[in-house]
């Protein structure tokens, strides 16, 4: 088998994923956004700018 520095950096890569994964346990279970926290309020604001028509200052012209 051929070592080239690649398939390291990606053996180290995973590694550290492995970890950060294995420290963070079960966090996913215990995390609940509120309900008027910042997603849905991002998500609200997002869906008004893009039901608006675009707004183009060379289009009047």
């Amino acid at each position: 088998m051929r070592h080239t520095p690649w398939l390291s950096d990606r053996d180290l890569a995973l590694e550290n994923v492995r970890y950060v994964r294995d420290a963070c346990g079960d966090l996913a279970e215990d995390f609940v956004p509120s309900p008027d926290g910042l997603t849905p309020a991002t998500r609200t604001d997002l869906g008004r700018r893009a039901a608006r028509p675009a707004e183009c200052s060379w289009a009047a012209h």
